[in-house]
């Protein structure tokens, strides 16, 4: 598995344990992704990752990012409920209505 499908992977776990503790958004920080997963020297990795994650939809934004944009100390901030839609079929609409 490539490091950016388990970073992404790793982002969904950690909406689907928000979500299921009710919570209605859910701080990620880079450098918290990167030490869980082993990574080593990808922070521009991990945060591109996210950045794919964020949504103006949703209200997402980020909290703390530092001047170079990358880092271990990036902090996004993700509203729940998410829509499940990169990588995996969409829970807002059904496959079968496409």
């Amino acid at each position: 598995m490539k490091d950016a499908d388990r970073i992404r992977s790793c982002l969904r776990e950690r909406f689907a344990e928000a979500e299921a503790k009710g919570l209605s958004v859910v701080c990620v920080k880079a450098g918290d992704v990167h030490k869980q997963l082993g990574l080593v020297h990808q922070f521009p990795n991990v945060v591109q990752v996210m950045k794919q994650f964020l949504s103006e939809a949703h209200r997402d934004f980020i909290a703390k990012q530092p001047p170079s944009g990358q880092g271990s100390d990036v902090i996004y901030v993700f509203r729940l409920p998410r829509p499940y839609t990169l990588n995996r079929i969409s829970i807002t609409s059904p496959s079968w209505t496409t």
